[in-house]
């Protein structure tokens, strides 16, 4: 094994437990973070175009271990592959206190006599001699909220707490590796992006596919139905990446987030951060049997946009760091049907005098299917609730067979 190697490594470890050893004397435990390590081969491009956005993406096997390990973990804990761990045995001469976890993953609990070093002193000096020309190259990496800012001044106006739209866009088993591949599932992220008004945030990679982070109502990118357009965009990128035979899953979630700067001075970034962002991954990968899956908030800011007929109920599951979830929804255009049991609903049209009678026995038969203990475990076990809806234009007799059918329900026994 080579020094670089394994330098590389235990620098890696040793800035993983400064972290942890920094946040819990300062914080205790309430920002303390899962940390997981990997080791392997790599390899980076840069993605979009300079008319524009850019992106420096890297994969490879070490990412994916890095990534299954943090998986793993539980907050304040660092879980290194087994490649990882062989490498620090031979520098530190098995100093640790360890738990061997499932595919030769470990957990190491010793953080004591690691000591942090300090940057090196020429990554300093590369930002000092940075020229103007440089600095105009490197805003094309910038997104559009940040090219035009001046000033620090400036920058501490950009961060803010406010109400935004996050979309997660995971694509699975694709080849991460093949550039050609990456370069067209980018532009059209970025292309279904910027028709709807949203920001490509983020670009992370896995060994089995990658996945998107996008965000709506982002300061000076605001619009009044963010929420609508999210889903509109969500369901381009579907159907776009079902073109070319791949498969995209989706999670959109609203709510009040930090959208700004972070990170040190020398390493900042612009992000998203907030029970919402992590809401919308959860979703994406709890509910991958469907297309787009979205929260309760994001629901009732669309739907008088886009529609109910757009929306259906899904059953609650339990998911990974969120406590209360709330309803969660599938959208779905209008022209695909919604899964019901057949026996929840009848449809019925505005109608007069013969016609008129047999829309009154639809509703009585409803109304005997809902007292019908199977017909209401049918009912409920599609999630839905078992309820009668009378639709119709204006002056079309939805007062009046509303009325019937509270007649007929009282008949039956209903309370």
């Amino acid at each position: 094994m080579d020094e670089d190697t394994c330098k590389g490594v235990l620098q890696s470890y040793s800035r993983s437990v400064v972290i942890l050893q920094l946040l819990f004397s300062s914080h205790k435990s309430d920002l303390l973070f899962p940390q997981g390590i990997g080791k392997g081969p790599v390899v980076t491009w840069i993605l979009g175009s300079p008319q524009d956005f850019l992106l420096y993406v890297t994969a490879g096997h070490g990412i994916a271990e890095a990534h299954q390990a943090e998986e793993m973990c539980s907050s304040g804990e660092i879980i290194v592959s087994k490649a990882v761990f062989s490498t620090l045995e031979t520098v530190r001469a098995k100093t640790f206190t360890t738990t061997e976890l499932l595919d030769g993953f470990v957990k190491i609990s010793d953080y004591s006599s690691l000591s942090s070093e300090e940057p090196h002193p020429e990554r300093s000096k590369l930002f000092e001699e940075c020229l103007d020309e440089h600095i105009t190259v490197s805003k094309i990496f910038l997104i559009p909220s940040l090219r035009d800012l001046q000033t620090e001044e400036e920058l501490s106006y950009i961060s803010e707490l406010t109400m935004v739209t996050i979309l997660f866009i995971s694509l699975k088993n694709i080849d991460v590796e093949e550039p050609q591949i990456l370069d067209k599932t980018f532009d059209i992220v970025l292309a279904c992006a910027k028709l709807q008004g949203g920001i490509l945030n983020k670009m992370l990679l896995f060994d089995k596919g990658c996945t998107y982070l996008i965000v709506f109502g982002l300061p000076g990118q605001k619009h009044a139905d963010d929420a609508a357009r999210s889903l509109l965009c969500a369901n381009d990128i579907v159907n776009r990446h079902d073109e070319i035979q791949l498969e995209a899953s989706v999670g959109v979630a609203t709510g009040t987030c930090y959208c700004g700067i972070v990170g040190h001075p020398q390493r900042q970034e612009y992000t998203v951060i907030g029970n919402r962002v992590n809401l919308a991954a959860r979703i994406m990968v709890k509910y991958q049997e469907e297309p787009i899956v979205l929260d309760s908030t994001t629901y009732h800011l669309s739907r008088q946009s886009l529609g109910d007929a757009c929306f259906y109920q899904l059953p609650g599951k339990k998911m990974k760091g969120i406590e209360s979830a709330g309803r969660i929804y599938a959208y779905r255009i209008r022209s695909q049907k919604v899964p019901v049991a057949e026996s929840s609903v009848f449809v019925l049209e505005p109608s007069l005098s013969a016609e008129g009678e047999d829309s009154k026995g639809k509703l009585v038969t409803c109304l005997k299917s809902m007292l019908d203990e199977e017909e209401r475990s049918k009912i409920q076990s599609t999630s839905l609730l078992p309820v009668i809806l009378v639709e119709g234009p204006s002056n079309s007799g939805k007062s009046y067979y509303t009325y019937f059918a509270v007649i007929e329900a009282e008949k039956m026994g209903y309370k």
